[in-house]
């Protein structure tokens, strides 16, 4: 019984991912909450790859259909962190060593905010 618990555990467990091992990568994000203004969050299912410097602070960008969306890409402790906009508005995203995302669009024409959370890997 211990043993199993150990092996549960251990699958549990977040893989981390440092500043380093992200530098150059590109990540690919899945989300499957949105909230949208003061409504009630409901199941989304969206996908968009974030392109990441060689180096910390740099210039990153993230990649939607709409086309991209460039700006800063930091690490704040283990959180990385990018900054990003476009002509429709303004992005954060937020990525934890365990791979738990979060992202905020702020659209500019109609001033609407826009909250996802979800997943963000290393893409292969």
């Amino acid at each position: 019984m211990k043993h199993s618990l150990a092996i549960a555990g251990m699958l549990a467990m977040p893989c981390v991912v440092s500043a380093e091992d992200l530098a150059g990568t590109t990540l690919t994000c899945s989300f499957t909450t949105e909230c949208y203004e003061l409504e009630e969050c409901t199941f989304a299912e969206f996908a968009v790859d974030v392109a990441l410097p060689d180096t910390f602070p740099g210039t990153g960008s993230l990649l939607p259909d709409t086309g991209p969306a460039e700006g800063t890409a930091d690490m704040l402790g283990d959180l990385f962190i990018l900054s990003a906009r476009d002509a429709n508005g303004a992005y954060l995203l937020s990525r934890s060593t365990g791979g738990l995302a979060k992202l905020s669009v702020h659209y500019s024409g109609n001033h609407m905010m826009i909250a996802y959370d979800g997943q963000c890997r290393v893409a292969q």
